[in-house]
């Protein structure tokens, strides 16, 4: 059987989001958005202040990472 897949590589460094083109996916925003709010809600109240393009979280490794999961 033959599929295909997707794979994440998550970095051992922090990610720069300010020129992702994943934030102008069609229906990617309300997504990410509604899985932010879980993750704020279970693990940083701080993620909700999460800015894509000032990348506010650059020098938080941790809010970075959970960033980077979501």
């Amino acid at each position: 059987m033959s599929q295909n897949g997707i794979v994440f590589l998550f970095p051992a460094f922090a990610n720069d989001y300010r020129e992702n083109d994943s934030f102008t996916i069609p229906g990617f925003q309300p997504l990410f958005r509604s899985l932010l709010e879980i993750a704020a809600e279970r693990l940083d109240h701080e993620l909700l202040t999460f800015d894509a393009s000032g990348n506010n979280f650059l020098d938080q490794s941790l809010r970075n990472q959970y960033i980077s999961y979501i």
